[in-house]
């Protein structure tokens, strides 16, 4: 049937609000993610893809992780074309899928909703500061890929044709190869097929087909998990789902914005959950007979990405309010609540009412965007200064030096360094930063080059041997230090900051200690801060031979 011009128009509004939505969200995530750079998480990709052949890398991923095939033949591709010297290409990336996921949405709702009501929705996704580790980073591109291709996929069992059946099947392939959120939605369109007719089970072969490919890959190519300290127990599901819903609800509402956090230990939350849940009830029970499969569809997905989080490796340490996973909860969310919606015919002034819901939530979630995109910045520069170290003393960098426990190793990094380029600041960069990122440097740098005192007698040339306190511009091989005379001194070490502020262990009480430092490939010396006592003896030494 052919919608009547009034609807047309209002058709075109309703796109109308949306572009524009979706060119500010694009226009303020490109300024809220400036300065952002890779994390472990993606840097680990560029480690992956250096250091193992593409063939193997994209179904063997490192114990306790998950397939994401499909997302690492992209960042291949981005990785030889842009490098790891510059984020933009990734962040546009990780934008430009926020922006199709909120458009899907709209699509999605628009079926079962008058196209003014569908709006709100779409442009809370857009600025979904609650989900912000995915919203203003990229660092979550291989989830954001699977809910994209997961969304298409509703979209497509939506044709009710072979060519739709078709691209379900692909779009949902895609999405089991991109991410673990796949699996809720490979049980979401299980549902919906199943209920749509009674016949409906002779075209599973639309979840068939590519969840017996990941179960290939699950049973025979899955690395083992490594062993964790608590065990993974089913009683501990139903909880974290409770939990789950209340965080959600917190978010979508604009709760979490509100009360203290964690908002899942707030009363109001549980308030509004509870209430939520209680007329979601009531509404299936006056429409269950006409409510159409996909509800059921979003509510199992739903629950199965809850249940998944805490049954994951390690799923102890899981929170049920982290962003990665209120993010695509959402999606679930807002189309099961649309779908039930729509079915009841509910009173305009009712739906009036839950979008003004939604669009009040829009201002906690931004703030959040906001606050998140400044600390993403800021860990971005963070990360960036300690790798910047070990690039900058190479070739005397220790292999096995990590700026923290969860990244990968030098010589894993500099692999990928070797492949595709320059990731770090040069030396001349971070002279230019803060001083800040500039004593970071300085600690990441020692730490890279294990730089330390170490007991040594005093070295025969005496003639290159001067008194000195304060700050001293240190020989480029490095210095012998007379402790005798120093007793009670402190001292620091540094390169770039203002003044030396790296602590370095004193020698012993007797004799001495050398400091020496390996060529790099950074020509700005090094300074010694010698802080109380009298002037120390300090002796060059001669810089280490190359060959």
């Amino acid at each position: 049937m052919r919608r009547s011009s009034g609807r047309l128009s209002e058709a075109n509004i309703a796109l109308l609000v949306v572009g524009l939505a979706m060119a500010v969200a694009a226009f303020l995530l490109v300024y809220w993610s400036r300065g952002e750079w890779f994390s472990s998480d993606d840097l680990g990709y560029s480690v992956r893809l250096a250091t193992q052949p593409l063939g193997h890398a994209p179904l063997h991923p490192p114990p306790n992780k998950y397939l994401i095939a499909a997302p690492l033949l992209l960042y291949d591709g981005f990785f030889h074309v842009f490098g790891i010297g510059t984020y933009v290409p990734y962040r546009v990336t990780g934008i430009a899928l926020v922006l199709l996921c909120a458009g899907l949405l709209f699509a999605l709702l628009r079926r079962w909703l008058p196209d003014r009501f569908a709006v709100p929705p779409a442009i809370l996704m857009l600025f979904f500061g609650a989900g912000a580790e995915v919203v203003v980073t990229p660092i979550r591109i291989p989830s954001e890929i699977a809910l994209a291709a997961g969304l298409g996929m509703l979209l497509a069992l939506e044709r009710r044709d072979r060519r739709g059946d078709i691209a379900a099947m692909i779009l949902l392939g895609i999405s089991l190869a991109s991410h673990p959120l796949g699996i809720s939605f490979a049980a979401a369109a299980a549902v919906i097929i199943v209920l749509r007719s009674w016949d409906g089970w002779r075209r599973l072969w639309v979840v068939a087909l590519p969840g017996a490919l990941f179960a290939l890959w699950w049973f025979f190519i899955r690395p083992p998990e490594l062993p964790s300290l608590v065990p993974n127990r089913l009683t501990d599901v139903i909880p974290f789902v409770r939990q789950s819903w209340a965080a959600l609800i917190a978010a979508v509402t604009g709760l979490f914005g509100v009360v203290d956090q964690p908002a899942v230990h707030q009363p109001p939350a549980w308030i509004a959950a509870i209430a939520l849940l209680v007329l979601v009830v009531v509404g299936v029970g006056f429409s269950w007979r006409r409510l159409p499969p996909v509800f059921w569809g979003m509510v199992v997905g739903m629950v199965v990405l809850m249940a998944a989080a805490r049954l994951s490796p390690a799923g102890f340490l899981r929170v049920p309010d982290e962003p990665r996973y209120l993010y695509p909860e959402a999606f679930f969310l807002l189309i099961a609540l649309g779908v039930l919606a729509g079915t009841l015919k509910l009173p305009s002034w009712a739906m009036w009412m839950a979008s003004g819901v939604l669009l009040l939530s829009l201002w906690p979630n931004i703030d959040r965007l906001h606050d998140a995109g400044r600390d993403f910045r800021r860990g971005g520069e963070q990360y960036r200064t300690e790798w910047s170290a070990a690039e900058i003393g190479r070739p005397a960098t220790l292999p096995g030096y990590m700026p923290d426990n969860f990244s990968p190793n030098a010589s894993e990094y500099l692999a990928a360094v070797h492949d595709f380029g320059r990731g770090g600041y040069s030396a001349a960069t971070i002279a230019g930063l803060s001083n800040e990122l500039r004593h970071i440097a300085d600690a990441n740098l020692v730490a890279a080059l294990g730089l330390g005192l170490a007991p040594a007698p005093r070295p025969d040339e005496s003639g290159k041997c001067v008194r000195g306190s304060g700050e001293l511009t240190l020989p480029e091989g490095g210095a012998w230090l007379g402790r005798s005379e120093a007793s009670g001194a402190r001292l620091r070490l540094g390169r770039f900051a203002d003044r030396p502020m790296v602590a370095l262990e004193p020698p012993a009480k007797s004799g001495g200690a050398e400091l020496r430092i390996p060529a790099d490939s950074s020509t700005i010396p090094w300074k010694l801060l010698v802080e109380s006592g009298p002037p120390i003896r300090v002796c060059a030494l001669e810089p280490a031979s190359s060959g």
